[in-house]
């Protein structure tokens, strides 16, 4: 699985399939005032208690308060670990609100049609154009399925990039470093 976190801001979950967070409210939800630094901790812990032992600490820098799900589903792949989705229905009202969906700024519009065109020249012919955005992030999910006949499918408002397929590989291996680089 291709780290991809830094761009991604989990605003349902991120990962290999389109995999959202439960509605289940089983643990005690943080305080309003809780800043999302503290909720996460609380969240990681609740997701220890639940067996998840592997579950990473929050990367530090980051203030969102997902971070660690972020890092377990896109670097992991826990997204279709079954014990890992049972823990997260129970913790996963300890995370902080979903940032606000906000569009994506010129200079990252001007990014991913760079981005598409790259992917385009790699091998991948029908890489669209327009990269769809949901919550203010790209709704691009990576799976790693050597076995399936597709390398990218497009279909509603996400885009699949398989990346166990090897033209699709060499596409993000060679198109990703300018993409994900925050603009300055």
């Amino acid at each position: 699985m291709v780290a991809i976190g830094a761009v991604l801001v989990l605003t349902g979950c991120t990962g290999q399939a389109t995999v959202g967070l439960p509605t289940a409210q089983s643990a005690a939800p943080p305080s309003a005032s809780a800043a999302p630094g503290a909720q996460e901790l609380q969240f990681v812990a609740c997701m220890r208690q639940q067996g998840i032992a592997d579950m990473p600490d929050p990367i530090p820098g980051d203030t969102s308060g997902r971070s660690s799900v972020r890092y377990a589903l896109d670097v992991l792949g826990k997204g279709s670990d079954d014990a890992f989705q049972a823990a997260l229905d129970t913790c996963q009202n300890l995370l902080p609100p979903a940032p606000a969906a906000s569009p994506p700024s010129s200079a990252q519009k001007q990014k991913d049609l760079a981005f598409a065109a790259c992917m385009r020249s790699h091998g991948l012919t029908d890489f669209p154009d327009d990269i769809p955005y949901d919550g203010g992030v790209p709704s691009m999910w990576f799976s790693d399925t050597p076995a399936a006949p597709y390398a990218i499918q497009v279909a509603d408002n996400d885009i699949i990039v398989n990346l166990g397929n090897p033209t699709a590989k060499a596409a993000f291996d060679a198109c990703q470093a300018d993409w994900l680089r925050k603009s300055a």
